[in-house]
């Protein structure tokens, strides 16, 4: 009994890999090389960023913080950011973003723009410090004004539709608990 207990936990992560690799892959590789055709106000969104804090309020900490620190690293792979500045900066965000998961209602509707509006500031500013950590010369209010509350704005309007794709996906690919 124990085996095919564990066997069958050790499918459902090899499940999730399957989907979480390529997704989060494919996430970055468009955030790299199509998403900056596609600026609204200048600015271009952060699909990386909504689909953690999405797959954080759906699966909770651990799977988003998951999500956080691999998204990251490939985002980092395909830009000229210091590689872990983005890993860092999710994982920090999906940790912030798993409070109201945890504490509010999570299948309410202004649940994902709230958290997007209040998270995206907060990665911005994470990423502009590390920034600055690792060398790199940033116009922090510069950045702040111009792009932040652009993006802050955007993200809040995409954020629903995000959230509910991956809903789809969460529903589609979560294990079924069955009771005898």
């Amino acid at each position: 009994m124990w085996t095919s207990l564990a066997a069958n936990s050790h499918k459902g992560r090899l499940h999730v890999a399957y989907y979480t690799v390529p997704l989060l892959l494919a996430l970055a590789l468009g955030q790299s090389t199509v998403m900056p055709y596609f600026r609204v106000f200048g600015v271009m969104p952060n699909l990386m960023l909504m689909a953690v804090v999405a797959w954080t309020l759906l699966r909770g900490p651990g799977e988003g913080i998951i999500w956080g620190f691999m998204g990251g690293i490939a985002l980092d792979l395909f830009s000229r950011a210091p590689l872990g500045v983005s890993a860092l900066a999710l994982v920090i965000v999906s940790y912030l973003s798993s409070f109201a998961e945890r504490t509010l209602y999570r299948d309410h509707a202004a649940l994902p723009p709230a958290v997007i509006l209040i998270v995206t500031p907060i990665y911005d500013m994470l990423t502009l410090l590390l920034l600055q950590l690792t060398g790199q010369r940033v116009a922090v209010l510069g950045s702040l004004l111009y792009f932040t509350l652009p993006a802050t704005v955007i993200h809040v309007v995409l954020m629903l539709p995000v959230y509910h794709a991956l809903a789809w996906l969460h529903r589609t690919t979560r294990r079924r608990e069955v009771h005898l």
